[in-house]
């Protein structure tokens, strides 16, 4: 009987483990990571191009089709021109495509219609001066980046660094390219430089997309002598691949300029700093300060903020779309501040100096208004009945016109602060 009911065991333990379905090993191959990419965006978008290397010698250029299609990009420079083709049937298609001279015209092919025949001029500067231009955490608002955007887009900077936080984090997808489409007419036009931030789509999705696949979501890029540091504030700390990465990427560095793009900063003036941002001064302004970065700029904390210590300078511009953040911390080293206003900042780089300009898409208050505004020089804090006072504080006349050429800024903004950084 014992022999009749081990045999009876035997014969059902066999029968769940041959028959039951095998649980297959989760693939982690980029075909897959492509696949979940694939299927969560609802518009076709692109392209969006992006600096796909430390070298400095390539664009990237990416399309997203819901209809797939072996797309082509035509490119003319001054003088040749090439022809990409992606030639599998596909919704995402990579080009990389060689800098050469400072100018290069482009043009899709695609069986897609709302990403056939997209063109566009790109333009790579090869000397001083150029312009970057700089505003983070739109946080989903689609109408707010948009106006940002193409505020920026009328300055034709050679760069635009977006400080994190394109989404929401609540329906990152569908907001990222829905993000992409409506404002087609920037990205096709000027190169881009992503910050990750912690309401981002996955991490590796988002390196995919923007051409950064094997990398940890940060990335240098070489700019006429000045190097731009991108990190990742969310793997960040002390021994991390990423601290080593960038201790060598500053020891070897020989540029004029150096500036560092992150999504924390390492010091916050809003009740929302947490330990992330907390710990990271320990960290970072070491390196910052040994290895003579000139200019650090973070979003994450939803106002304008503009301070010095050790002759680095640190900016917080996160005002593009999210919800405002209030200034509640003190901070002895502060010498500019702006709470509840959209904005975005402007760098150029010249070869003596970075002047920069920080300018408000929103209109100027009427005096009746409710307090709608603050804005701050050190610790002078002016509201909306010294806004006269704040305009002649910051008028054309106080940076020279061989630095920075504001005439373009007045007529769609108004002008938040001033600055220049001697070399």
């Amino acid at each position: 009987m014992k022999n009749f009911l081990s045999l009876i065991i035997v014969i059902i333990i066999f029968w769940f483990t041959g028959c039951s379905p095998k649980v297959k090993p989760e693939v982690t191959t980029s075909e897959v990571i492509t696949s979940e990419v694939v299927t969560s965006f609802t518009n076709s978008f692109g392209p969006i191009i992006t600096c796909a290397d430390s070298t400095n010698s390539m664009f990237h250029f990416l399309t997203f089709t819901l209809k797939k299609s072996a797309d082509q990009l035509e490119v003319s420079f001054l003088k040749d021109s090439l022809t990409l083709e992606d030639s599998y049937d596909r919704v995402k298609h990579s080009f990389y495509v060689p800098r050469k001279g400072s100018l290069l015209n482009y043009r899709i092919k695609s069986k897609d219609p709302l990403v056939d025949k997209t063109s566009g001029r790109i333009f790579s500067p090869d000397s001083l001066p150029f312009l970057v231009a700089i505003s983070g955490d739109f946080d989903g608002n689609i109408e707010v980046s948009r106006r940002i955007l193409e505020s920026i887009g009328n300055k034709n900077p050679a760069l635009f660094i977006q400080l994190g936080n394109i989404t929401s984090g609540k329906i990152r997808k569908e907001e990222f390219g829905d993000f992409f489409l409506k404002n087609k007419a920037f990205f096709t036009s000027i190169p881009f430089a992503p910050v990750y931030g912690e309401k981002d789509i996955d991490i590796e999705d988002w390196k995919e997309l923007f051409g950064l696949s094997g990398k940890g979501g940060y990335y240098s890029i070489n700019l006429p002598e000045t190097k731009i540091l991108v990190l990742n504030t969310e793997t960040l700390g002390v021994g991390s691949p990423q601290y080593v990465w960038l201790t060598n990427e500053l020891e070897k560095s020989w540029n004029l300029w150096k500036v560092v793009a992150m999504h924390k900063p390492i010091y916050s003036s809003c009740k929302n700093q947490d330990e992330g941002i907390k710990g990271m001064h320990n960290i970072l302004e070491p390196l910052f300060e040994r290895y003579r970065v000139n200019i650090v700029l973070c979003g994450h904390d939803h106002i304008y903020e503009r301070y010095e210590k050790n002759k680095v300078v640190y900016i917080t511009s996160g005002c593009g779309g999210a919800p405002f953040d209030s200034i509640v911390m003190s901070n002895d080293y502060r010498l500019a501040s702006a709470e509840r206003l959209h904005h975005y900042v402007l760098l150029k780089i010249g070869r003596r100096r970075i002047a920069g300009v920080v300018c408000s898409i929103d209109r100027i208050p009427e005096k009746n208004d409710p307090l709608s505004f603050k804005v701050a020089s050190g610790d002078v804090e002016r509201r909306w009945g010294d806004y006269d006072a704040l305009e002649k504080t910051h008028s054309l006349d106080e940076i020279s016109m061989d630095t920075l050429n504001l005439d373009m800024l007045v007529s769609d903004t108004m002008i938040l602060d001033t600055f220049e950084i001697i070399e």
